[in-house]
């Protein structure tokens, strides 16, 4: 370690200046530097955090929702999440909270709409499309280019299935509601919105169980579909007729359900977990370069007790973030091998994690907004980052560092 020091005086008659204690040195100013009083006052280089996905006690902020219900789902941009209160009439359907900082984030609730109860969101411009339990109004739509936020416009799926998860791509709007999924006209907003077609798509339900379309993404004309109680946990669609669809795909991977889906940019990987099963994996990578028959696993992980509520992938850092219930609820796993993944580092929130979202800005620097069943400590901001650096726990310190101290007026006049 090196220490440089410069002195500037102009009072020739002050022979002393002397700063010893933590409040002498917190008069100046710092550049990478701090004030520290381990034995009783020092300099030190500010001490950094490498931000990893891996270490999510590192960076982590918890923050109470208003509102006594708990929040299910949520869509995510950088800086600013929707959150969603399903299965819960005590809660607000739709709130909107903006996240403002780096290191220690603000949070603040910009608006707020009730009147339904929300499973799913999706967020596009100036408008969110809820899916929600109401049989007239499965997707409800409103305009959030202002508050209070207003009801502009609904589809009607003509049966009584709760709407379990909505997506828009350009005009077209998707619901998956039950065993089906249905397309419908969002080229205008308002009023009830015109359907396109629909198709069933969870085809072969368990014996005695009431199967359904839990989660849909849709990319490149296919729409990928995780499925609840089938015998397959995921079905494609060719939507490039949004009033003619037809499944191309299904595929089973083990005999859990799933709940949550993510689809890579280029669509050619998909990823998703499964409930927690004593002889089988729960997270499964598939190669979904070709959209027919059945998709070969490249990789899978076992979750050693927790059943996947959520998933979150981060591409550019190559790893998989999975929360759930049961076992250790937050996971992070190194997918750099796809044919091998690898727990990497965990979490343990005994609450359950209910739902969960990773986004970037332009500086890359990188978050997870988190969704617990905790009622005092629902919302969980955590930095993420591939963990370039640091000790084992992930703290560092700049190459350099800098401070000037206090200026000392002596009053004298010579």
């Amino acid at each position: 370690m090196q220490i440089d020091s410069e002195f500037f005086v102009n009072d020739w008659s002050t022979l002393e200046l002397l700063s010893t204690t933590k409040s002498d040195f917190d008069l100046g100013t710092f550049f990478q530097a701090r004030s520290t009083s381990v034995a009783d006052g020092e300099i030190s280089l500010q001490q950094i955090i490498y931000p990893d996905w891996c270490k999510p006690a590192l960076s982590l902020n918890e923050y109470d929702i208003p509102g006594a219900a708990t929040a299910k789902t949520l869509f995510s941009y950088i800086g600013e999440t929707y959150l969603g209160t399903g299965g819960n009439s005590t809660g607000v359907a739709f709130t909107k909270l903006t996240i403002e900082g780096i290191d220690n984030p603000t949070i603040n609730v910009e608006g707020e709409f009730n009147g339904y109860l929300t499973n799913n969101i999706f967020v596009l411009g100036d408008y969110a499309y809820l899916g929600t339990t109401n049989d007239s109004k499965e997707v409800v739509i409103l305009d959030i280019s202002a508050t209070p936020y207003t009801e502009v416009g609904y589809f009607n799926t003509s049966r009584t299935d709760d709407a379990n998860s909505v997506y828009v791509v350009g005009n077209i709007g998707y619901v998956a509601a039950g065993k089906y999924v249905y397309t419908f006209d969002v080229t205008s907003k308002t009023g009830s919105r015109t359907a396109l077609g629909s198709i069933k798509v969870s085809l072969n339900q368990n014996w005695g169980k009431l199967s359904a379309v839990s989660q849909i993404v849709v990319k490149n004309n296919y729409l990928f579909a995780s499925l609840d109680e089938d015998w397959y946990e995921l079905a494609i669609v060719n939507v490039a007729n949004p009033a003619s669809m037809n499944i191309t795909s299904q595929t089973s991977v083990n005999n859990q359900q799933t709940f949550d889906i993510y689809v890579s940019e280029n669509s050619n990987r998909t990823y998703f977990g499964t409930g927690n099963s004593s002889s089988e994996r729960e997270f499964f990578i598939l190669d979904t370069t070709s959209k027919s028959g059945a998709r070969p696993i490249i990789g899978r992980y076992d979750t050693n007790g927790m059943s996947v509520n959520g998933i979150a992938i981060i591409e550019k850092d190559k790893r998989a973030v999975l929360v759930g219930k049961n076992g250790e609820e937050y996971q992070a796993v190194n997918i750099s091998n796809e044919a091998s993944p690898v727990r990497c580092g965990g979490m343990q929130l005994d609450s359950g994690i209910n739902d969960i979202d990773s986004v970037s800005d332009v500086q890359t620097n990188s978050f997870s907004y988190i969704l617990t069943a905790n009622t005092t400590k629902d919302f969980l901001v955590l930095r993420g980052g591939p963990g370039l650096g640091g000790d084992d726990q992930g703290y560092g310190y700049p190459t350099n560092g800098e401070f000037e101290s206090r200026v000392y007026d002596t009053g004298s006049a010579s």
